[in-house]
């Protein structure tokens, strides 16, 4: 039985889920129009296929761990992310749980930094990220 589970989260800034992706020991890989998961499955009345846009793996990939799928949004904007969860531990710990909590706290973390790099830049500030546990927070700092 297959266990594919839909992360809650809207991907529209393929920079920043690239950024969010590294912090948590995935590379993007851009173009891939398959993802690994165990097979061919129906969940919820929908065929679900392994078809994607982009997929994000481990970066020490091992034989028998699966991928996550970026997927084309059903409303067309942006992406969701699809995986199959099953035996898949180290894929898992890597985004923070079944709900992907790290990957979602990353992609919002590299999504704010960018567009505070943009707008306040150019005003005399830089962003400093500071890690706490299971929180991140950015500082803006006057040059």
């Amino acid at each position: 039985m297959s266990h594919i589970t839909k992360i809650g989260l809207k991907i529209r800034d393929l920079t920043a889920v690239a950024e969010a992706a590294a912090h948590c020991n995935l590379d993007l890989r851009l173009n891939q129009k398959t993802h690994i998961w165990w097979g061919e499955r129906y969940q919820s009345g929908s065929r679900v296929d392994g078809t994607c846009e982009h997929a994000l793996r481990l970066k020490d990939h091992r034989q028998g761990d699966y991928e996550i799928g970026l997927v084309r949004a059903a409303d067309g904007d942006g992406f969701e992310l699809a995986m199959d969860s099953y035996g898949q531990a180290r894929l898992l710990a890597a985004i923070g749980g079944l709900d992907g909590d790290k990957l979602k706290r990353e992609y919002a973390a590299a999504v704010a930094t960018k567009r505070a790099k943009a707008k306040l830049a150019p005003k005399g500030f830089t962003v400093r990220r500071e890690d706490v546990g299971n929180r991140i927070r950015l500082h803006l700092v006057r040059r």
